[in-house]
């Protein structure tokens, strides 16, 4: 049972938030029973974004921890949150750390808003492969710091839903273009405009959109319609009660057997 914090006696008939009002942030010393015992303990409040932050990150380790133990690690998983250069430099950062030494990888653009950064991310998908080096420990590989983005040339999943908007869209869009890898999950919701903003004299906000995006070779307007991908597995209601996450089943189905392809197939030496 909570009692005090700094100080301040809290019971069920006051306003919690008040005695924790501006405390995001800094060492907060609580008061509490437990079995009978009075104890006290100091901890450090987060915000409502930084609570939700922690959610996040706490989803991101289990579907990653999923894929590792359903793959016996052969397959990595990635989120990607949003499309701005923060994500770029998160999503280099996974693929050293949670999919150097994968055969094949799921990239997850779920429920993520938008921004800029597609071409940035199909750098890192696409370079062409000209040369491989041999190091001292006798080792086939290529030195990544030659690359200007860490480089990802082994097969690849992407899952988009209802909640890929935007430039997450494009992504998806382009993946299948190119032929990069599946598309699984649901359809987007065509969200692509291509909007800025300007702040008016009077203090409002005007969003303007500038330019339309078509899939290449086609007559496509990606605003209005979105991403269908390849394989289509509904994901509703019950399943998130469940926790249950088919769209994420079915994305590891596909990269364990690319994974295995892919073993079987890359020789850079041409033997």
């Amino acid at each position: 049972i909570l009692l005090a914090v700094e100080g301040q006696p809290v019971s069920r008939s006051e306003n919690l938030f008040r005695a924790l009002e501006h405390r995001a942030g800094d060492p907060t010393l609580v008061r509490y029973r437990r079995d009978g015992e009075e104890r006290e303990l100091e901890l450090v409040p987060v915000t409502w974004s930084g609570l939700r932050q922690l959610a996040y990150d706490l989803m991101v380790r289990s579907k990653r921890r999923t894929v590792e133990e359903a793959t016996g690690g052969e397959v990595g998983y990635v989120h990607i949150q949003g499309m701005g250069w923060t994500e770029v430099e998160l999503f280099e950062r996974d693929l050293y750390a949670a999919a150097d030494d994968k055969d094949a990888l799921i990239i997850d653009v779920r429920n993520n808003g938008g921004g800029w950064t597609t071409d940035m991310l199909l750098t890192i998908l696409t370079q062409p492969v000209h040369a491989y080096t041999i190091g001292r420990d006798g080792e086939i590989g290529y030195p990544q710091p030659r690359y200007p983005l860490y480089r990802w040339e082994k097969p690849i999943a992407v899952i988009c839903n209802e909640g890929s908007y935007s430039n997450a869209e494009i992504f998806s869009h382009a993946i299948q273009t190119i032929g990069r890898g599946p598309l699984v999950g649901a359809e987007t919701g065509g969200n692509v405009i291509s909007t800025g903003g300007w702040t008016t004299l009077d203090g409002g906000w005007i969003r303007l959109p500038f330019r339309g995006w078509y899939v290449f070779g086609t007559r496509l307007d990606q605003e209005g319609v979105g991403a269908v991908p390849d394989y289509i597995v509904p994901l509703g209601p019950p399943e998130m009660i469940r926790h249950d996450d088919p769209q994420l089943d079915k994305a590891v189905e596909l990269m364990k057997a690319a994974a295995e392809q892919w073993r079987a197939s890359y020789n850079p030496t041409g033997d």
